[in-house]
């Protein structure tokens, strides 16, 4: 009954259902009467608390995929595999305790009264069995960050120790223990779930995927992305390098299957390459292109909004945007610090600090006032009045900073006269 092999896994409504406690009236009396659950009984699951076990299901299986009540259930509910083809597990968490929120349910294949006659004796008992081994595989711990917990609650040596057949691989490699469903941590829209215009997407979707939904949001999805691609397409060519680069920032794998219909040529690749560096850090890494200090704000939102219609991700599109005003900024304020200057500075006027921080451009600020470096100093206040202004001096002190380093480096290394 502990086959240690067996992790049970949410499924599908395979066909008709049909309860294994009131399946007649020898299954009646195996469970015990109404609102008892010998099987359960037996298990430590019969002390399960509501909010744990809803906390459990949660994490371990995802969304519950059974419709429920809502007025009478906290949610959906989960329809689990047991170690038997035949039998499933509906967990549906409910304050009226823990009898209320387990109920086994058999297949009937043939939609036939001979679930009547045939589950009883041998068969019977090989449906109970299969059903404890389920509950107790709710057991298995999952983790929350550092913490691992099953339907109990956190795991611990004492009262909830994890079973022998439930725990981890060889080497605590952990691949014996269920992983946390890939859906926690994806938000839910308010609105998208419930009334008329969900069921009528879930039609959609069913007939899209010809009875399968999974499928038919697939067809959906890729139709969705033919009508984009198409208007990636028609865009204007000087935006194919920058929508390229918000594809492969968003998902590289998927965008190197799509973007060859571009047909994009070397020079275009190395402006996606560009883009994609601008996109890290504060995209001030490398010297701009000629091509990045030209690009346009609009030129860049327009492709934005291409690459949204994808239904990706653009957030590391924005945040290259971001980085390319302030690119562009900082190239010219470096060419007029320069002018400014007449061509020299005196070095001394930067702060001896281990490396360049906000710190460091205060004492700029302050030591070229000091100096009597008025346009200097005028220049460096205009640009500490802005977000990117800040960010355009700091790096020109930056600049500064790493010079004065690398001559007092030299100067160390040059031989005594």
């Amino acid at each position: 009954m502990l086959d240690p092999k067996f992790v049970s896994v949410k499924t599908q409504v395979p066909g008709r259902l049909r309860g294994l406690a009131d399946i007649n009236e020898e299954a009646r009396a195996a469970f015990g009467n109404a609102l008892e659950d010998s099987v359960l009984e037996r298990t430590p699951l019969s002390k399960v608390e509501t909010s744990m076990l809803f906390t459990y299901m949660h994490r371990r299986f995802g969304l519950g995929n059974i419709a429920g009540d809502d007025y009478k259930d906290l949610g959906s509910g989960w329809l689990i595999s047991t170690p038997r083809d035949d039998l499933f597990l509906l967990v549906n968490p409910s304050f009226s305790g823990p009898h209320f929120s387990f109920t086994p349910y058999v297949l009937d294949k043939d939609r036939s009264l001979d679930l009547h006659d045939s589950v009883r004796g041998e068969l019977l008992e090989s449906m109970m069995d299969a059903y404890e081994r389920t509950l107790l595989d709710l057991l298995r711990p999952v983790c929350q960050r550092d913490h691992d917990f099953n339907v109990l609650g956190e795991i611990d040596e004492e009262d909830n120790c994890t079973p022998e057949w439930a725990g981890e691989g060889e080497d605590d490699d952990r691949e014996d223990l269920p992983r946390y469903h890939p859906t926690c941590g994806t938000p839910m829209p308010d609105g998208l779930f419930g009334g008329k215009d969900w069921q009528r997407l879930l039609g959609i979707l069913r007939l899209q995927g010809d009875g399968d939904i999974p499928n038919g949001l697939r067809n959906m999805i890729a139709q969705a992305e033919e009508a984009a691609m198409h208007s990636v397409r028609n865009a204007d060519r000087e935006l194919f390098p920058i929508i390229a680069a918000g594809m492969r920032l968003a998902d590289y794998e998927w965008a190197e299957k799509v973007l060859p219909s571009l047909g994009l040529d070397d020079s275009e690749q190395a402006r996606v390459n560009e883009f994609i560096q601008i996109g890290y850090g504060n995209g001030l890494m490398n010297t701009p292109s000629a091509w990045a200090l030209t690009l346009t704000e609009e030129q860049v939102r327009t492709s934005i909004r291409l690459v949204a219609g994808l239904g990706v991700s653009t957030f590391q599109m924005e945040k290259a945007m971001k980085n390319i005003v302030r690119a562009q900024l900082f190239t010219r304020e470096w060419e007029r610090f320069g002018v400014l200057c007449g061509g020299e500075f005196e070095l001394d006027h930067i702060p001896d600090d281990m490396f360049p921080t906000e710190t460091t451009v205060e004492g700029f600020r302050r030591n070229v006032a000091a100096a009597g470096l008025v346009t200097i100093a005028e220049w460096a206040e205009e640009l500490a009045s802005t977000e990117n202004g800040r960010a355009a001096l700091w790096t020109v002190v930056a600049q500064l900073w790493n010079r004065k380093k690398s001559i007092e480096e030299e100067e160390k290394e040059a031989p005594s006269p």
